[in-house]
C-alpha cells in the first residue's frame, strides 16, 4: 500500500515538473518590392522564425533553386553567392563556408521551409516585419517581380489592421491561440 502510494506521489511530481511548450505557427504574407508574392503552401512564423517556402522567393527574385534528393539539399546560385541548406541540418553552406544556423530547414506538405532571415542576407534584401499584420517586407534594389510570381489577395492591409484592432480589443491578454481562434471567427 505504501509502495503504491509513493508511486503516484512520484508520478505526480514528474507530470507537473515537466513544462509544456507548443509552437504556436502563424500564417505570413511575403512581399517582394511591395508585391504579394506567390507560393503554393504557406509561409510560417514559428517561435519568432519566419519560414519561407524556398523556391516561391528564389523565384520572386529571378534566382536560381536546385533540389537534390540524395542529399536533400537546396541550393540557391546568384551572381554573388551559392548558399546550401541542408534538411533537419543546423548548417547552411554559403560559398562552401560551414555556418551553424539555430533555424532548421524543414519538408511539409513536399515544400522545404527555409529560414527567411539568413536567406534575405545572403540573397541581399532589407527585410522589415510589420507584426500587427504579419506581413514581411522583402526589399530588393534593381528586382523587377515577374507577374507569374504575384498574387493579389483580396483583402488590403488596412483590412488586416482593422482585423488585428478587433482581435486585440475582443482578446486583450489572451493565448496566442485565443487570438487565432478570434480572428478566425471575425
Amino acid at each position: 500500500m505504501k509502495k503504491t502510494i509513493m508511486i503516484l506521489i512520484l508520478a505526480v511530481i514528474l507530470i507537473f515538473s515537466f513544462n509544456f511548450v507548443f509552437a504556436v505557427e502563424v500564417n505570413v504574407s511575403v512581399k517582394l518590392n511591395d508585391n504579394y508574392i506567390v507560393s503554393d503552401e504557406k509561409n510560417i512564423l514559428i517561435d519568432d522564425t519566419t519560414y519561407i517556402v524556398a523556391r516561391s522567393l528564389v523565384d520572386a527574385l529571378n534566382e536560381e533553386i536546385f533540389w537534390d534528393e540524395a542529399t536533400r539539399t537546396v541550393t540557391i546560385i546568384t551572381k554573388i553567392n551559392e548558399i546550401k541548406f541542408i534538411v533537419d541540418n543546423n548548417i547552411v553552406l554559403v560559398n562552401s563556408e560551414e555556418i551553424n544556423i539555430e533555424a532548421i530547414p524543414f519538408i511539409r506538405n513536399g515544400r522545404t521551409y527555409i529560414p527567411l532571415r539568413i536567406v534575405s542576407d545572403y540573397l541581399d534584401c532589407d527585410i522589415d516585419f510589420i507584426q500587427e499584420t504579419y506581413t514581411i517586407n522583402l526589399y530588393k534594389n534593381d528586382t523587377v517581380v515577374d507577374e507569374k510570381n504575384i498574387y493579389i489577395p483580396e483583402y488590403n492591409d488596412e483590412d488586416l489592421k482593422l482585423l488585428s484592432k478587433i482581435v486585440q480589443v475582443e482578446s486583450s491578454d489572451s493565448s496566442m491561440e485565443m487570438k487565432l481562434a478570434i480572428a478566425n471567427v471575425v
